[in-house]
């Protein structure tokens, strides 16, 4: 099969396109004119796998249990082009990408509007994006 990535969202912080296969969805995000925080959420099922294929920035993470109680310790470190990243379910996730950077994401499940699978979680303020911690 042969799809195509369709735009689907656009703002000042970032350009999204995007395939809904049967059983899967890919996206491509192009970060705008300033660096941008995306994510602050979690998925309960569906895993994610992003593929930095320009530019960079900063990666937060943190496990949370079924709840979206913090079970784990903070992870962050740097990303740049070529790094591939997994995201599990109950992995709350923030990416802080600086301006230009191209993104590629793999999801295990298509993007469904009415059951979208995304619950907040707040891992960077995203006017500030300093970390916040609890």
């Amino acid at each position: 099969m042969v799809g195509h990535l369709e735009p689907v969202h656009s703002d000042a912080r970032r350009a999204i396109r995007e395939y809904n296969g049967i059983d899967y969805s890919i996206q491509h995000f192009v970060i705008g004119t300033e660096r941008s925080a995306l994510g602050n959420h979690y998925h309960t099922g569906k895993s994610e796998t992003f593929t930095i294929l320009e530019g960079g920035g900063t990666l937060v993470m943190r496990a949370v249990d079924a709840m979206g109680v913090p079970c784990g310790g903070l992870f962050k470190t740097e990303i740049k082009k070529g790094d591939v990243i997994r995201v599990n379910p109950f992995m709350a996730h923030t990416f802080i990408l600086d301006p230009g950077t191209e993104m590629l994401n793999y999801s295990s499940a298509p993007f469904d509007p009415l059951r979208p699978d995304i619950t907040q979680h707040t891992l960077v303020d995203p006017r500030t994006q300093t970390i916040v911690v609890d």
